[in-house]
């Protein structure tokens, strides 16, 4: 049954795989394409058919997170990047769990009071549907699509919450403060659309992103010491914070703004490495600010160039213009101008 019907989708699968592959993404984009393009190839089968055996499914699963990673080891743990953004996910498919969910939709089906499929099931399989939903384990069905509805439905019965990161991230980032973390993990999809700078913060929130400290340790870089002071250890709180070339760049990106229009953007490690977690419409473009701040830090980093003010000036107008009309089409005018008004001065200077 595998070979005739599995077999040649997942082959399809292997073929869009291959030409998304030459396309620059994000893993934000390419779990867009496996939750979209992919996995819609297969919706039917695990909907009609028995679920596939251990050796499919993880060949199915290697296959989409090699697609994700590039061919190489994964970042993440597979369990944190299913998980919604406010937990630290990315809101990647489990496909184990995936099809358990799509067999839990014959059970609402069943349920229904005298349907022709209900009484069909307790004719052939000589069992009572009430008996199998209600109390336990499918040890009577015989047909093994039905066992695995109904064993789907018992274990999810019992299956527990996953865990938020609360206390991981705590320990890992070394700060007594206790933060909202599901705030911190949503503030990139709530300041912006854009999913490479949504990638980019993801990496800083888990400690993912390449510095010279972890570039050294696998021997990609020759030296640990920072790209633009060349003093200290470069570590993800030096080189957005506590390099004083940076410092001093976040100084004169507060003075320029304040003096353009009277507003203050607090700039501390936690709000840098976070984001100022209020969800008003000036915390909105604030978090932009810091982000996209941090993004040409990054890229500058990166080249190898010099950070200076002028370029982050000129980097951080073009992109607020850009973000400002993504914003006036996705709200309505007189919310958007009330968001945009107080920040003006800064495009028009």
């Amino acid at each position: 049954m595998e070979s005739l019907n599995y077999y040649p989708k997942i082959k399809e699968i292997g073929n869009i795989i291959n030409i998304w592959s030459r396309q620059t993404l994000t893993p934000v984009g390419k779990i867009t394409i496996i939750k979209t393009l992919i996995i819609s190839k297969l919706n039917h089968l695990f909907l009609t058919l028995p679920t596939p055996c251990n050796t499919t499914l993880k060949q199915l699963i290697h296959t989409l997170y090699s697609f994700i990673w590039e061919n190489k080891p994964d970042k993440i743990k597979r369990k944190i990047l299913c998980l919604e953004h406010k937990f630290g996910g990315l809101k990647m498919l489990d496909i184990e769990e995936y099809i358990k969910g799509l067999k839990l939709t014959w059970v609402r089906r069943l349920l229904k009071n005298n349907t022709k499929l209900k009484k069909l099931i307790e004719s052939t399989e000589n069992i009572n549907i009430e008996d199998l939903v209600f109390l336990g384990p499918p040890n009577k069905c015989k047909n093994p699509f039905w066992k695995d509805v109904f064993k789907a439905w018992t274990e999810m019965q019992y299956k527990l919450k996953p865990k938020n990161e609360e206390e991981f991230l705590t320990m890992v980032f070394k700060i007594k403060k206790k933060f909202d973390w599901k705030k911190v993990h949503n503030m990139s999809f709530y300041t912006t659309k854009s999913s490479k700078l949504h990638w980019f913060q993801y990496r800083i929130v888990h400690r993912i992103i390449g510095t010279n400290e972890f570039l050294f340790k696998i021997k990609v870089k020759q030296s640990d010491k920072c790209t633009f002071c060349n003093e200290a250890i470069e570590d993800i709180e030096h080189i957005f914070w506590t390099c004083h070339k940076i410092s001093d760049l976040w100084i004169e990106l507060g003075d320029w703004i304040y003096n353009q229009t009277q507003i203050l953007i607090p700039v501390n490690i936690d709000i840098i490495l976070f984001g100022n977690l209020g969800y008003n419409g000036n915390d909105r473009i604030k978090n932009l600010i810091i982000l996209l701040t941090k993004f040409y830090i990054y890229r500058t980093k990166l080249c190898e160039n010099i950070v200076n003010f002028t370029g982050l000036k000129n980097y951080l107008k073009e992109s607020l213009v850009l973000e400002k009309n993504l914003f006036f089409k996705r709200k309505p005018f007189h919310k958007a101008n009330i968001c945009w008004d107080p920040w003006l001065p800064i495009l028009e200077d």
